[in-house]
C-alpha cells in the first residue's frame, strides 16, 4: 500500500519538510495531487501556493515541480480535484444512464456538453452520485503536461462530503471564490442541499445565505453552524461587509 509523506527538494525515506501532497510507491514512482479551476493549476499543499495559469508552458510547470524536488518522469499517477460550479447531485435511486444527460441539460442548458466532459463521483454520505463537468481544454492541457501519468478526477464538494461527519448543530459550509460560491448544508446528519451560487456583491451572497438559513431553519446562527472558507484572500472588504450583514465570519485563508 502506498504511504503518504511530504516531499522537498530531495527525499530520503519518509522525511518531510513541506506540505506538498504526494504518495510514494517506490523511489521512482510518485502520485501528485493537483487542484484545477478556471484560474489554473495549483499543487495541493504547496507552501504559498499560487495558481499556475492555463496559458503557462510545460517549462513553467517543470520549474515549479523541480522546486519541490519532483521530476515529471517520476509521476505515474495524478489525483486532480476540480473546482467547478457546474455539478449536479443525483440520488442513487434515481441515477440512470438513460436520463443522466437529460438531467444535466435540464440543470445547465441544452448546449452544456459542448466542449465539456462528464465525470462522476460517488457520495456515500449523501447516497448520491455527483456529476461534474470539466472543460475539454483543461483535460487536454493536463494530458500534454503529464503524458505518461494516469489522471483521476474528483470534485471538491464530493471530497468534502466524503470527509464529513454528523454534527450536533446544522453545518453550513461556504467556499468563496471570485464571483461565485460553493455551498452545502448538513442538518440532522443528512445532506440538505449542495449548490453553486454566482454573486456580484456581498449583499447578494448574504441574501442567499440568509435564504438558506430561513428555508432550512439553521439555528443557532453563529460561527459553529456556518463556516466560510476564504478562497479569495485579496477581497477583504467582502468579508467585512458580510459580517455587517449578520453573516458570522470566522474564515480561514486558503488558496
Amino acid at each position: 500500500m502506498s504511504q503518504y509523506f511530504v516531499i522537498s527538494g530531495t527525499y530520503t525515506n519518509d522525511k518531510a519538510v513541506n506540505n506538498t501532497f504526494i504518495s510514494r510507491q517506490d523511489k521512482a514512482s510518485l502520485t501528485l495531487s493537483l487542484q484545477i479551476s478556471e484560474w489554473g493549476i495549483a499543487i495541493q499543499g504547496e507552501e504559498n501556493s499560487v495558481n499556475i495559469p492555463w496559458i503557462s508552458t510545460a517549462a513553467d510547470i517543470n520549474t515549479r515541480l523541480l522546486a519541490i524536488g519532483i521530476q515529471k518522469s517520476q509521476l505515474h499517477r495524478i489525483q486532480i480535484e476540480v473546482i467547478n460550479r457546474q455539478f449536479l447531485m443525483i440520488p442513487t435511486t434515481y441515477d440512470s444512464t438513460v436520463y443522466r444527460v437529460g438531467y444535466l441539460e435540464k440543470a445547465f442548458g441544452e448546449d452544456v456538453l459542448v466542449g465539456q466532459e462528464i465525470e462522476s463521483q460517488t457520495c456515500e454520505f449523501a447516497e448520491s452520485i455527483l456529476y461534474f463537468l470539466i472543460p475539454s481544454t483543461w483535460k487536454d492541457k493536463i494530458a500534454k503536461l503529464f503524458p505518461v501519468a494516469h489522471c483521476t478526477y474528483s470534485h471538491i464538494i464530493a471530497n468534502e462530503l466524503s470527509r464529513t461527519k454528523a454534527f450536533i448543530h446544522p453545518r453550513l459550509k461556504v467556499f468563496v471564490y471570485p464571483q461565485f460560491s460553493l455551498v452545502y448544508l448538513i442538518k440532522h446528519g443528512k445532506l440538505q442541499m449542495a449548490n453553486a451560487f454566482p454573486f456580484q456583491s456581498p449583499e447578494e451572497l448574504a441574501f442567499y445565505l440568509h435564504s438558506i438559513r430561513e428555508a432550512f431553519d439553521v439555528n443557532p446562527w453563529n460561527m459553529e453552524t456556518i463556516q466560510i472558507i476564504n478562497k479569495w484572500p485579496g477581497e477583504k472588504s467582502l468579508y467585512k461587509r458580510l459580517k455587517e450583514l449578520n453573516i458570522p465570519i470566522e474564515f480561514e485563508t486558503t488558496i
